[in-house]
Formats: C-alpha cells, sequence, structure tokens
C-alpha cells in the first residue's frame, strides 16, 4: 500500500505540485504566496545542502493549510466569555477582500476557504483590546490611559492621607493663647523662626510697646492718678498724638523709624510712678499681659539692628483674622492644626472648620475670671468663655469629637489670686480663694457642669502656660496620647 502510494505520488507530479502549491499559498505571506501559485520556487539562499527527501515523507498525505478563519471563532468565544459583557460584544465589519483574496485562474476564491468571508469573523476593537491590552491603543489613547491612572493613584493616597489625618481645631475667646499655642506647635514640632521670619514680628512688638504706653497714658488720668514727675505730661501729649489711623499702624504695625522717634517718651513715662501705679491697677481696664515684658526690655527694643528672640515672638500679640493653619508630623501621623480668631466678629468663621475634625483644644484664660471684654465692656471674660464652651460641647455635630479643655496663663492666675479675691466674681465659690488649686478646681467644674448630657465623653483638661515652651510640650505629649487613642477607636468602628 505504501509502494502504491509512492509511485502514485511520483507518477502525479502535477498533482503532488499542485497541493504542495497550495499549502504554501496558505503559509506563505506576500511575493512567496504569489510564487506558490504559479508553481515557482524560491531560489535557494545560502546555507548547507539540502537533500532530497524521503520516500516516507513524500507518501505522508499533505495536511490542511492552518486557516485563520478557523481560529477567530474560537478567539470570540474566550472573549465573550472573559468579558460577559454587552459593550463589548463583537462587532461584524465589512470590507473588499484584499488582492489575495480575488478569483485566481482555476475560477476558485482562494484564502477564504469553505465560501466563508473572514471578515464576518472579526472581532471588535473592544475585544481585541480585553484579549491584547494596550497592542490596539493609539498613542493618544495611550497617554489619557497613563493619565487616568495617574490621577487615580493620587486620589487613592489622598483618601489615605485624610483618613490618617488628625485635625485639631482651637478654639476658644480672644486672647486666651490659641495663636501662642500655635506658635509652641511650631517651634516644637516643626521649623523653628528663621531670621526673616523674626524680622517679620518686629513692627508688632513695637505696635503692641506703643498702643501698651497710650493705654496706661489714658487710664492714668481717667484715674486721676498724679504724675509723679510733672515734666513728663509732654511725654504723655506726645504718645497721645500718635496717629493710630496710619496705614500700618491700623495693621497693627510700626516701623522701626518711627518707633526710635517715640522711644525717648516711652522710657520716660515707664519711669514714671504714675504710670506705675496705673499698671498696677491694671485689672480695671484693657491691657496686654506682655507689656510689662516689653516695656521691661526697651533697651534691648531700641537697638537698630534689633532681631525679635524666641521669646519675643510668643509674647508678641495680634488679634487673629480668619482662619491660620498649621500642618506637621509626629511619627509619620499627619497633624492639622487650626486657628480661628476668637472675637465675636470672627466667630462666624468657626463653622467653615467644623468638617472631618478629630479634636478640639479649648483655651480659656483662667486668670481673667476679673476682667470685662473688651468688645462690650461690660460681660465677665470668663463668663463669655463658659458660654462658648456651653454652645460648642452640646453640639450634636462634635458628638464623637475629643474636646480637651486648656486652662490657659496659669502663670498669671497664680499670681492674681493671692491679690484678687475670685469669691467677689463668682458667689457660688467655696473655698480658699486665694489658694490656686480652689480655684483651680472651682473653674473646671464650671466648664464640666455646662454638659447635658453627663454620660458623653469624658471632659480631659490641663493647666497650661502658652508662653512656656516646655509646659507645652510635655502637655501636647499626653494630648497628642489621648487625641491618636480616641481616633484610632473611631477608625475601628468605620
Amino acid at each position: 500500500m505504501g509502494t502504491r502510494a509512492t509511485h502514485r505520488a511520483r507518477d502525479s507530479p502535477s498533482k503532488a505540485g499542485g497541493g504542495a502549491a497550495a499549502t504554501a499559498c496558505a503559509r506563505a505571506p506576500g511575493r512567496q504566496r504569489e510564487r506558490a501559485r504559479s508553481g515557482a520556487t524560491a531560489p535557494p539562499g545560502p546555507g548547507p545542502p539540502s537533500f532530497p527527501p524521503s520516500p516516507a515523507l513524500l507518501a505522508r498525505p499533505a495536511r490542511p493549510a492552518l486557516r485563520v478563519s478557523s481560529l477567530v471563532p474560537s478567539l470570540l468565544g474566550r472573549a465573550r466569555a472573559a468579558t460577559a459583557h454587552p459593550a463589548l460584544e463583537p462587532r461584524c465589519r465589512s470590507r473588499p477582500p484584499p488582492e489575495e483574496e480575488v478569483e485566481g485562474a482555476g475560477g476558485a476564491r482562494r484564502g477564504g476557504g469553505g465560501g466563508g468571508k473572514m471578515a464576518d469573523f472579526l472581532p471588535s476593537r473592544s475585544v481585541l483590546s480585553v484579549c491584547f491590552p494596550g497592542c490596539l491603543l493609539t498613542s493618544g489613547e495611550a497617554e489619557q490611559q497613563r493619565k487616568s491612572k495617574e490621577i487615580d493613584k493620587c486620589l487613592s493616597r489622598e483618601k489615605t492621607y485624610v483618613k490618617r489625618l488628625v485635625k485639631i481645631l482651637l478654639l476658644g475667646a480672644g486672647e486666651s493663647g490659641k495663636s501662642t499655642f500655635l506658635k509652641q506647635m511650631r517651634i516644637i514640632h516643626g521649623q523653628d523662626f528663621d531670621q526673616r521670619a523674626r524680622e517679620e514680628f518686629r513692627p508688632t512688638i513695637y505696635s503692641n510697646v506703643i498702643k501698651g504706653m497710650r493705654v496706661l497714658v489714658d487710664a492714668r488720668e481717667k484715674l486721676h492718678i498724679p504724675w509723679g514727675d510733672n515734666s513728663n505730661q509732654q511725654h504723655g501729649d506726645k504718645m497721645m498724638s500718635f496717629d493710630t489711623r496710619a496705614p500700618m499702624a491700623a495693621q497693627g504695625m510700626v516701623e522701626t523709624r518711627v518707633f526710635l522717634q517715640y522711644l525717648p517718651a516711652i522710657r520716660a513715662l515707664w519711669a514714671d510712678s504714675g504710670i506705675q501705679n496705673a499698671y498696677d491697677r491694671r485689672r480695671e481696664f484693657q491691657l496686654g499681659e506682655s507689656v510689662k515684658y516689653f516695656l521691661d526690655n526697651l533697651d534691648k527694643l531700641g537697638e537698630p539692628d534689633y532681631i525679635p528672640s524666641q521669646q519675643d515672638i510668643l509674647l508678641a500679640r495680634r488679634p487673629t483674622k480668619g482662619i491660620h493653619e498649621y500642618d506637621f508630623e509626629i511619627k509619620n501621623v499627619p497633624f492639622k492644626m487650626v486657628d480661628v480668631g476668637g472675637q465675636r466678629s470672627e466667630r462666624k468663621r468657626w463653622f467653615e472648620c467644623f468638617d472631618s475634625v478629630t479634636s478640639i483644644l479649648f483655651l480659656v484664660s483662667s486668670s481673667e475670671f476679673d476682667q470685662v471684654l473688651m468688645e462690650d465692656r461690660l460681660t465677665n471674660r470668663l463668663t463669655e468663655s463658659l458660654n462658648i464652651f456651653e454652645t460648642i460641647v452640646n453640639n450634636r455635630v462634635f458628638s464623637n469629637v475629643s474636646i480637651i479643655l486648656f486652662l490657659n496663663k496659669t502663670d498669671l492666675l497664680e499670681e492674681k489670686v493671692q491679690i484678687v479675691s475670685i469669691k467677689d466674681y463668682f458667689l457660688e465659690f467655696e473655698g480658699d480663694p486665694h489658694c490656686l488649686r480652689d480655684v483651680q478646681k472651682f473653674l473646671v467644674e464650671c466648664f464640666r457642669n455646662k454638659r447635658r448630657d453627663q454620660q458623653q465623653k469624658p471632659l480631659y483638661h490641663h493647666f497650661t502656660t502658652a508662653i512656656n515652651t516646655e509646659n507645652i510640650r510635655l502637655v501636647f505629649r499626653d494630648v497628642k496620647d489621648t487625641i491618636l487613642h480616641d481616633n484610632l477607636k473611631q477608625l475601628m468602628l468605620q
């Protein structure tokens, strides 16, 4: 049987050649396919010598040509199973047959096979892009895809950052020490003030000195305190003639040149006994706590190359306008501290900062139990702080927010309780009015009693001195642990 097949193959060279040509036509691309149709063979190229095929190889029946059209349905089936989405269904496309598929001399269409069109089985671009991602994208589409992935990564990082962010809101009445506390955070956990930043506080310090002396001169006259030296009247008149409506003065700043012009008068007035007596009665009028510190250091302030020290910056007083934020990290945990003005005109901005708050630090000037507000000259400052705290602590927005009470200015409170009785201003006080511990215990109870729901989250409190860097460092270390612990519990509940 094998011999007969071999003789048949040898006796019918045209048929065998035709089968070989058909196979070559199906496999060889381009010009080689044309040579296969015409029966021509490609010229032998360089290489090892060729040997005639064996009789067994010639007797093997010719393998049918592998047609692309037979693979497409299988490819489509796999694509449909992989995607299973209506938007990715294949779309039939018709196209004119290529030149290789025109009818040949035998009258039969070559290349399609079976009378079907390969174009009928071509999958859509979307299906092929699933099977072979990135292969069919244009340069513009690839660039858009890259940008889209970058945006997704940025959004993912931002989401992680926001989830880990500890946002602390500083609240309290005006002059309670919020801005000073924020300065301490910059000194302790961020970058200290460089020379340029220190120089920016110089005009503010000059303004504090001139404003403070004007208040003392005015108070001496209203309290009918005589001059120690009558010649200082002219110095007092000069201070009162200072133009507070000048552009820089209106912003709470005074140039060095202007300050040096008033320095001799300020020095003479501070040495006068009448001004010293007025200062001793400062609780009867509005005077900044840092005025005495700067007036005691006039020689340093009068130097032409004066650069404010760290302590000078902490004591410099500038009313907060608007919203101020400071970002820092502690052991890879991001913190954002937000300071808003405490004056009545600035409290309407507080609601802009209530979103995503982790904790509230409520600052109170504990030494101002005998002073009134600058805004109305009637309301007791401690009473004002109690009213604000009651509004905050009972707000449902902060039901899951830890609120920490900072009873600030402990150093000034310790001095004041020795000479002023808190019982004269708060009749419900029980205890020794000249004992610091009794007064502090009373203040804490006043704020605790403002909570309508005593079963809500515990109220943490600390006694602080905002101008003391070491005190704030130790206090905030404990506060940080409390905040992070509460924040972790909230994250676990989400």
